[in-house]
């Protein structure tokens, strides 16, 4: 997704806030589902496989939404997805050609443009960018603004982590992982600051000795939420890297998830920092 396409995307989720009248923290896609006449009900918790559903019957449209995963912040963030696809434009008329029901995968994971682009929709409707940084300024660096974040936008932590990555100025990047091996992994300016090309793949294998390996080894702390940080050179995480510069690890269990949120943070008091941050990008 272009620079170009994602300020359309946020500006598109900016005027249905407006014609909603919202104004503050936290957002609920409820009211705005109802302002849009959409009808939105919860699917059963035995009912797995996908993240959301927007169905389409003649001129009327209705939201489904996933409850196997026990998480409001989830369910949230899964309406909005779904009223990404219905507001922006040339979305219907993509995700309805083969019928009058599109089944969503919310959560950033997705190669599929169309998904990303409603996931970040979500995230600029659910955490617009002026009011969650007074938020963020007004909070701790690193995991406990991710925290207040997640609190002041009743949105995931795995929604917030991504969104503080994007409007903070520090440096930083999120990894999501399950069982130690990489989900994914969203780039906040560390790659330019420490000189190295391409980000951690899908499928790498979360390096040893890290907070986020020894959580990830114990299922039960992951499902109760623990917590783990350290310090490590950037090379532990980022091989080939020739630095000295030093990364803040902090790891966190998404419970019932399963999965394992890392937040990696540069360490800007190290003395061979010389390039300027860079605003972040979804990928």
């Amino acid at each position: 997704m272009n620079d170009s396409r994602r300020q359309q995307i946020h500006t598109k989720a900016l005027e249905l806030l407006s014609d909603v009248g919202l104004d503050a923290l936290p957002v609920d896609p409820l009211q705005i589902a109802q302002h849009l006449d959409i009808d939105v009900h919860a699917k059963s918790a035995n009912v797995e496989g996908a993240s959301g559903w927007l169905i389409k019957s003649g001129e009327h449209f209705g939201i489904a939404y996933a409850t196997h995963i026990q998480s409001k912040g989830f369910q949230r963030f899964s309406i909005a997805h779904e009223l990404g696809h219905y507001w922006l434009d040339s979305h219907p008329a993509h995700i309805f050609k083969q019928g009058d029901m599109h089944q969503s995968h919310a959560g950033f994971g997705s190669a599929d443009p169309i998904e990303l682009e409603a996931d970040y929709f979500a995230a600029c409707l659910l955490m617009p960018a002026t009011l969650c940084k007074r938020v963020i300024w007004g909070s701790k660096d690193g995991l406990a603004a991710v925290k207040a974040l997640a609190q002041a936008t009743h949105t995931s932590l795995q929604a917030a982590a991504i969104r503080y990555v994007e409007l903070s100025k520090i440096p930083s990047g999120i990894v999501l992982s399950l069982d130690g091996v990489v989900e994914y992994c969203l780039d906040g300016g560390i790659r330019k600051e420490i000189g190295w090309p391409r980000g951690l793949g899908r499928g790498a294998s979360i390096p040893q000795n890290t907070a986020t390996r020894r959580l990830a080894s114990d299922p039960d702390a992951v499902r109760r939420a623990d917590e783990d940080s350290d310090d490590a050179p950037a090379s532990d995480w980022f091989h080939g890297v020739e630095t000295r510069q030093t990364l803040t690890e902090e790891a966190i269990g998404l419970g019932s998830y399963g999965r394992v949120l890392t937040l990696l943070t540069l360490d800007e008091s190290d003395e061979d920092e010389e390039d300027a941050w860079e605003e972040p990008r979804f990928r």
